[in-house]
């Protein structure tokens, strides 16, 4: 067995003889009710990509920092609050922290120099360790909607960061009211969603992190309709942050980018 899919079983627990997969390559346990891994675990040497989103792990395993080819691991939606030093893989290319309850980083997370994206948007960071510095292959980081004060140097010194999301923490709220002011006058009307004629039982135009596009009309015209998954927060921040961000990026004379032509808001 390479791939193996146990998503939504309701398993409480994993028994000692799964490090029998030692061909073992995919693992997809979402949406279970795992709160740690047995010691075999360390024996999946072939162990690249492992899912454990929705569960009920308190702190990542140390038993997978063991794995010598681990590749990505999501964590997302537990109730993790540590990050222990020895949990991570030093190989992890592709990391997965978000919404969990997580104060502290692990400095052992920079020996993870291969990485290159780390997700950890929907926690309680303070403050990042030093040591990410030299995770110098980073390309997307999201930050947001966290406890950060203040954004290390480092951050900025990354030749091959892309992707940046900081928004809702305590060191850009100040930021975020500056530019909604800006949005908000900038002439983009506010619509009601019954005008926008969208038909949510067909499928969408596209679907990402956070949220939905779907075909919509509006003024006689063809329109694409963003419908956030999420009326808290999404992965790169609160909805609002994104609208703002939406709003004034279609304020600029960039041919490249798509203009906002109008907001709305529901209920849900």
């Amino acid at each position: 067995v390479t791939t193996l899919d146990i998503a939504g079983f309701g398993l409480e627990s994993l028994p000692e003889s799964f490090g029998r997969l030692s061909r073992l390559e995919t693992l997809n346990a979402a949406k279970n009710k795992l709160t740690s891994l047995p010691a075999s675990f360390a024996k999946l040497t072939n162990l690249r990509t492992a899912f454990f989103l929705g569960n009920a792990f308190e702190e990542v395993p140390e038993v997978l920092g063991e794995l010598p080819n681990l590749f990505m691991l999501s964590f997302k939606s537990n109730a993790l609050r540590a990050v222990p030093e020895r949990s991570l893989a030093p190989t992890l290319v592709w990391l997965i922290l978000t919404d969990n309850k997580i104060e502290h980083l692990p400095v052992s997370i920079g020996k993870c120099v291969g990485m290159r994206k780390l997700m950890l948007a929907g926690n309680a960071l303070t403050a990042l360790p030093h040591s990410m510095g030299d995770l110098v292959n980073l390309e997307l980081v999201r930050l947001a909607d966290n406890q950060l004060k203040t954004f290390p140097n480092w951050l900025i010194k990354l030749q091959k960061l892309a992707w940046l999301a900081v928004a809702a923490n305590p060191a850009t709220n100040e930021s975020a009211t500056r530019a909604k002011s800006q949005a908000d006058a900038a002439n983009v009307p506010v619509v009601d969603w019954l005008e926008l004629g969208v038909d949510e039982d067909v499928p969408p135009l596209g679907r990402g992190a956070s949220g939905a596009v779907y075909e919509g009309a509006w003024n006689g015209k063809k329109v694409a309709v963003k419908v956030y998954s999420s009326a808290a927060k999404t992965s790169d921040g609160r909805p609002e942050d994104e609208m703002t961000a939406s709003v004034l990026a279609g304020t600029t004379e960039s041919s490249g980018v798509i203009k906002t032509i109008a907001r709305f808001t529901r209920g849900d």
